[in-house]
C-alpha cells in the first residue's frame, strides 16, 4: 500500500513540479480559466471624443473561495487609477483648446490687419489715378487755351481793330526784324557809335589816332556825378567816349604823365607812348625750343606762343618794350621776350621773377579791335 503512495506521489511531483522548475505554465490547470477583462472609458469634450482603453489582468481563480470577491475590487481599483491619470489629460485638452482659441483669433486679427491695408492701397491708388487724371485734364486745358491764343494772336495780327468809340486803328506785332531795325536806326544815329565804326572799319595806328582826338567831344556810355562850375551842387554828366577809353588814346597819343607822386621820382614826367610798340602779327614772334632748356622755361614759352597765336584775327596790338634789359625803339615783342630770359642770367635774376615777367608780357598786351568791340556792345545795350 505505501508503495502506490510513493508511486502516486512521484507522479504528481512530475506532473505539477517539473513543468514549474521549466517556467512553462500550460500545466497549470488554475490559469487556464482565465480572461482578459478590457474596460471603455469615453472621454468627451467639447471638440472630439477619445476612447481609453484600460486593460487589467485579473486572474479567474475561480476554483478558490477566497478570490471570488477580490476580482471585482480588482477591476474597481484599476478603472479608479487609471481615471485618476486621466484627469491631467483633460486638463491638457482645455488648455489646448484655449490656445487653438487663441492662435483662431490670432489669426483673424492678422487677416484683418491684411484686408485693412489691402485697402489703405487701394484707395491710395485711386486717389493717385485721380491726381493724374486731374493734371491730365489741367494739362489739356493749358494746352487748348495757349493753342486759342495763338490762334487769336494769328488773327489779330496785322488786321483792325474796332474801338468803344467807332475809331478804326491797326494793331501791328512789331517783329524781331522790326526792333533789329530800330536798333540799327539808332546806333547809326549816335556820333559815338560812327566814330567807332569808322576805326573797326580801317584799324590802324593812324585812324585810332584820329578817333582819340574826335572821342574827346563824344558821350560815353557811363554818368557820373561831379559839382557843377560854381561847385555849389553836384549834377550828373556822361563822361565822355576818350575817358572811358583813356588808356589806350593815351598810348595812341602818346600823352605825357607824371610819375607816381608815391614813386621816387616824384614830379618827373614820360611818354606812355615810349613804352609801348605797335605790331601785326607774324609768325616770327614765336619762341623757339632749345633743347636741353628747363620744364618752366619750356612751359613758358607754350603760354607764350600760345597767346601770340591768338592775334592772327587782330590788325594792330601794342605790346610792353621796357621789360628786358635791352629797351630800344622798334624792338621786336619776340627780342624782348628772349631779353628777358637772356637777363635773368646776366643780372642773376630768379628764374621766377623772369618767367613772371614773360608772362606779363603777353598777358598785357592792348588790342585796340578789342576795346572798340566792347564799347560798342556797351552803346547796344543802353539803347
Amino acid at each position: 500500500m505505501k508503495k502506490i503512495q510513493y508511486i502516486l506521489i512521484f507522479f504528481l511531483f512530475v506532473v505539477f513540479l517539473t513543468p514549474s522548475i521549466s517556467f512553462a505554465s500550460w500545466w497549470n490547470p488554475f490559469s487556464w480559466f482565465e480572461n482578459e477583462i478590457k474596460t471603455e472609458i469615453l472621454l468627451e469634450n467639447s471638440s472630439s471624443t477619445e476612447s481609453i482603453i484600460l486593460e487589467t489582468e485579473t486572474k479567474s481563480n475561480w476554483w478558490n473561495p477566497f478570490n471570488w470577491n477580490k476580482k471585482e475590487n480588482n477591476i474597481k481599483q484599476e478603472i479608479t487609477t487609471t481615471a485618476e491619470e486621466i484627469i491631467p489629460g483633460k486638463e491638457t485638452l482645455e488648455e489646448t483648446t484655449n490656445k487653438l482659441e487663441e492662435n483662431e483669433k490670432t489669426a483673424l486679427e492678422s487677416e484683418t490687419a491684411k484686408a485693412e491695408a489691402e485697402k489703405y492701397k487701394l484707395e491710395v491708388e485711386k486717389t493717385r489715378l485721380e491726381e493724374m487724371e486731374r493734371a491730365k485734364q489741367a494739362n489739356a486745358i493749358r494746352v487748348e487755351t495757349r493753342a486759342q491764343v495763338e490762334v487769336k494772336e494769328e488773327e489779330n495780327k496785322n488786321t483792325t481793330g474796332v474801338l468803344p468809340s467807332d475809331s478804326i486803328v491797326e494793331i501791328n506785332e512789331e517783329t524781331e526784324d522790326d526792333r533789329r531795325s530800330k536798333e540799327i536806326e539808332a546806333l547809326a544815329s549816335n556820333k559815338s557809335v560812327i566814330a567807332i565804326d569808322d576805326f573797326l572799319g580801317n584799324p590802324n595806328l593812324e585812324t585810332l589816332k584820329v578817333f582819340c582826338k574826335k572821342a574827346k567831344t563824344l558821350d560815353g556810355t557811363s554818368i557820373i556825378e561831379k559839382l557843377n562850375e560854381d561847385r555849389t551842387i553836384i549834377v550828373k554828366s556822361p563822361v565822355t567816349l576818350y575817358d572811358e577809353m583813356e588808356s589806350l588814346c593815351d598810348i595812341a597819343l602818346n600823352v605825357t604823365k607824371e610819375y607816381s607822386e608815391h614813386g621816387s621820382r616824384k614830379g618827373e614826367t614820360y611818354l606812355v607812348g615810349d613804352r609801348f610798340e605797335w605790331s601785326k602779327y607774324n609768325d616770327n614772334m614765336l619762341l623757339k625750343f632749345s633743347d636741353g632748356e628747363d620744364d618752366d622755361i619750356r612751359i613758358a614759352k607754350i603760354e607764350y606762343n600760345t597767346a601770340i597765336q591768338e592775334l592772327k584775327d587782330y590788325n594792330l596790338f601794342a605790346y610792353h618794350k621796357n621789360l628786358g634789359h635791352v629797351r630800344e625803339k622798334g624792338i621786336s615783342i619776340e627780342n624782348v621776350a628772349y631779353d628777358i630770359l637772356e637777363y635773368r642770367d646776366e643780372v642773376n635774376v630768379s628764374s621766377k621773377g623772369a618767367l613772371g615777367l614773360l608772362k606779363y608780357l603777353h598777358e598785357n598786351i592792348v588790342i585796340p579791335e578789342e576795346w572798340f568791340r566792347l564799347r560798342r556792345e556797351q552803346f547796344r545795350d543802353n539803347l
